[in-house]
């Protein structure tokens, strides 16, 4: 299927990244929003436990959360294509933080908390989906093809921040105080996205951008154009068995300091956060390993990541732990941030939407069954099964691929240039 026309932004050249007051806004804005992710990330396997004592109570709020970026994300991905991108992000983000924190409201006002939390996990899941629709397919449109791959490390760098300080806080604050105060910031901190992105001039659309039918006919285009493309395909499948690992490290990690090994919530934190402070090395590599073929780079960082978690399984003493925690957070940061520069790169701006939506569904419909499959897990075998069943599933994914002609066989598409700054 041959591409359609891609709108590389009235020919200018894109201009430098820091140069431009979109990304500028946008980086500041989502730097805070993600220390305020870390936090909750980690707070919320650590409060479900706290509460319940259960692993697959874990798993369960893992996979709600997770639903509905798989059953709702092609219909989220045509609604950025459609939609004003600029509009939909500040929407999500204050929707986001209202939910986030009817959380701790429930505790002050003495209403049960895990009720709350089941009631309100698929509605947050549904507006993250929503969000990360508008947001991937605004990114090739702010920054233009020459800075896609800078843009995406930075921004990924932007998670390392989170990643690093949200879950170290999140330590504190379980250890100190009431594990809720830590939803209360994240919610805080969502307000503050929205109040970044008034500092943007959007929509971040493509002049081929508009609505061209229905809906449906809009998705069903969206699905036509990613199946006639193999590497594509191949890109979202090998994306889908990693995040389907990635998002179960926390709930994982959880289990085993605070179960098998009965180590403090800060010790917790401490492991998490070394796990975002390895992710610095992988993301200053993206820019330089991005050009050309990606796919050694991909499956090799993929490969030590699923060593790095067997050995977090076997390790006996902190030390080593914190070590393995690190290896497993650059490579996996790089093997995410290659994959998803590649798919972007592949995909013309007017559709960046709806295959970012198939991309997203991808990564999530592992999601539930993974989440729920963990827990079980967790509870029959502890921490220790459960990573090192997950850095074999990495290993056997990384062979998988090695030998997928599919994947191997990238020649990337031109991206859009960057809207105006």
């Amino acid at each position: 299927m041959t591409a359609p026309a891609v709108d590389q932004g009235g020919g200018q050249p894109a201009p430098r990244l820091w140069a431009n007051a979109n990304f500028r806004a946008l980086f500041v804005g989502q730097t805070i929003s993600l220390i305020g992710d870390g936090v909750s990330f980690a707070m919320f396997p650590l409060l479900v436990l706290a509460l319940t004592g259960s692993g697959t109570q874990m798993g369960l709020v893992g996979a709600l959360e997770m639903l509905p970026a798989a059953l709702f994300s092609p219909i989220a991905g045509a609604l950025a294509d459609r939609w004003d991108r600029r509009r939909v992000m500040m929407g999500c983000n204050l929707a986001r933080a209202v939910l986030m924190g009817l959380v701790p409201l429930a505790g002050v006002v003495g209403v049960p908390v895990l009720p709350v939390i089941y009631a309100v996990v698929v509605p947050f899941g549904a507006l993250n989906a929503l969000f990360n629709s508008a947001y991937f397919a605004s990114l090739p449109a702010i920054v233009g093809q020459e800075s896609l791959a800078s843009a995406t490390s930075t921004l990924m760098a932007a998670r390392w921040v989170g990643n690093v300080l949200g879950p170290a806080l999140a330590g504190v604050i379980a250890a100190r105080w009431d594990p809720q105060l830590g939803l209360a910031f994240d919610a805080l901190t969502f307000v503050v996205a929205y109040a970044a992105l008034h500092f943007t001039r959007g929509p971040f659309q493509s002049a081929n951008a508009v609505a061209r039918g229905s809906l449906t006919a809009e998705v069903r285009e969206g699905l036509e154009y990613a199946a006639g493309q193999p590497v594509l395909v191949a890109t979202m499948l090998l994306s889908c068995g990693v995040e389907a690992v990635t998002y179960q490290l926390v709930p994982m990690t959880t289990f085993l300091t605070q179960m098998d090994r009965g180590l403090p919530p800060s010790t917790f934190g401490l492991l998490v956060a070394v796990f975002g402070a390895g992710m610095l090395p992988g993301l200053l590599l993206v820019p330089r390993l991005s050009r050309g073929r990606v796919w050694p780079s991909i499956l090799l960082a993929n490969l030590v990541a699923g060593l790095s978690l067997a050995l977090l399984a076997l390790s006996g003493g902190l030390p080593l732990m914190l070590v393995a925690s690190a290896l497993c957070g650059g490579a996996n940061s790089l093997t995410l941030s290659l994959l998803s520069t590649r798919w972007a790169r592949l995909t013309p701006n007017e559709m960046l939407g709806r295959v970012g939506s198939l991309y997203t569904l991808a990564t999530r419909i592992l999601g539930p069954v993974s989440a729920v499959t963990v827990g079980a897990v967790l509870d029959r075998s502890g921490g220790v099964a459960a990573l090192g069943m997950a850095g074999a599933f990495l290993v056997c994914l990384t062979a998988a691929f090695a030998l997928s002609p599919g994947f191997r066989g990238a020649h990337e598409a031109r991206s859009p240039g960057p809207s105006a700054g």
